[in-house]
């Protein structure tokens, strides 16, 4: 089996996806604007090749890549890069190549919000209020309808990036006037939890892994007020918020693919915000392994050569991850965290600077049998001077 894996040095935690398929006889190949000589040493080891490309954005790099490793090994069998920004150029290249997985008919609901939501709906899923609007007069007629406060991001876009809650008229005038001109949804702002529905699809859009994230707070208010990052992978997913997901993941017909669908939790009501055909980012897989004793990458290996997932998840553990972010100074060191609980502890690392907005600027795992233990050890690292 040939699989070409596009990013292969970004980010440096999903190395193992390529780790794991050469443990299971798949021939690796890369694609990245990363040169050779800057490859881990892992990375480089696990590759069978790797094509040096100056710009990624540069569609006939692209090709020209795929269809030399084509020509010299053959028929490529899976071409994925486990990335959002990357999620319509990799279709667009599955498309040309006649490769498996997500096509180019298939992104237009997955990128757009507005066609997510069309489908939410043909689902029976709860959705916010709202729409596109078209010009600024049909905005504060929108505005009007909903009543304050109101929400607005761009139709096409990634996390909260350009995303604002408007409380008054004042507030919409000056957003239309600085806006930049793509298409933007407006929906009613729903002041309720952030809940998450993550899972795995074998080839069969059959949901063979599940797991399910709580936030502390909304991203929109992690970019506005700069504050620690914390969530949690929690062992016991509602039976509503699993019906609901369930139902989401079938009726976008997911094959052999992550997925990370967010929801908000309001008046006793799961409303469908939007899904991510793509594992969540950061070190979520890391913490979603620690919190159900599973190796979700080796995982992700089995689905692709056997159709198979094998592991059974302990559901046992609540994984948190909790950030510290550069502009507080902390009461205590990142050494007297692991004096204190260091068994506890699983991961401790610098964020790159490309997940920084949302996910902060060092970033704790954190890994115990009870919640009040996690929300005891959080309360410790983020405690400021």
């Amino acid at each position: 089996m040939n699989f070409i894996f596009v990013s292969p040095h970004f980010p440096s935690n999903f190395e193992p996806f390529i780790l794991k398929l050469r443990e299971q006889g798949v021939n690796v190949f890369g694609i990245g604007d990363e040169p050779y000589s800057l490859l881990s040493p892992t990375l480089k080891d696990s590759l069978n090749e790797y094509y040096y490309v100056r710009d990624m954005a540069n569609y006939d790099e692209m090709y020209k890549a795929v269809a030399y490793l084509s020509f010299k090994h053959g028929k490529m069998d899976r071409l994925e890069s486990h990335n959002e920004h990357w999620l319509a150029q990799d279709a667009r290249l599955r498309t040309d190549f006649n490769i498996f997985g997500l096509k180019l008919s298939d992104i237009e609901i997955i990128k757009f919000k507005s066609k997510m939501k069309d489908v939410f709906m043909e689902a029976n899923l709860p959705v916010a209020k709202g729409r596109v609007f078209v010009d600024d007069a049909d905005a504060r007629s929108l505005a009007k309808q909903l009543g304050y406060p109101v929400l607005v991001k761009p139709d096409s876009g990634v996390g909260a990036s350009d995303t604002y809650r408007l409380n008054d008229e004042e507030q919409l005038n000056h957003f239309l006037r600085h806006r930049r001109f793509i298409d933007y949804i407006m929906e009613e702002f729903l002041n309720g939890t952030i809940v998450t529905f993550d899972g795995l699809c074998d080839q069969n859009n059959q949901l063979v892994y599940t797991s399910h994230m709580v936030y502390d707070k909304t991203t929109l208010e992690y970019q506005s007020m700069n504050q620690e990052t914390i969530f949690r992978v929690h062992p016991k997913i509602p039976r509503k918020l699993r019906t609901l997901g369930n139902r989401m993941v079938k009726h976008f017909n997911l094959r052999e693919r992550f997925f990370h669908a967010e929801f908000i939790y309001y008046n006793k009501q799961y409303y469908a915000m939007e899904i991510n055909c793509r594992p969540p980012g950061g070190w979520c897989l890391d913490a979603m392994n620690y919190a159900n004793d599973i190796d979700l990458f080796w995982e992700y290996a089995n689905l692709v050569t056997k159709n198979q997932f094998l592991s059974k998840p302990t559901n046992q553990y609540t994984v948190f991850y909790v950030s510290r972010n550069e502009p507080f100074v902390y009461r205590h060191s990142i050494q007297e965290v692991y004096q204190r609980f260091g068994v506890s502890i699983r991961l401790a690392k610098e964020v790159p600077y490309a997940f920084r907005d949302i996910m902060g600027s060092f970033a704790f795992l954190v890994k115990t049998p009870t919640l009040s233990e996690g929300k005891k050890i959080v309360k410790f690292i983020v405690q400021k001077k």
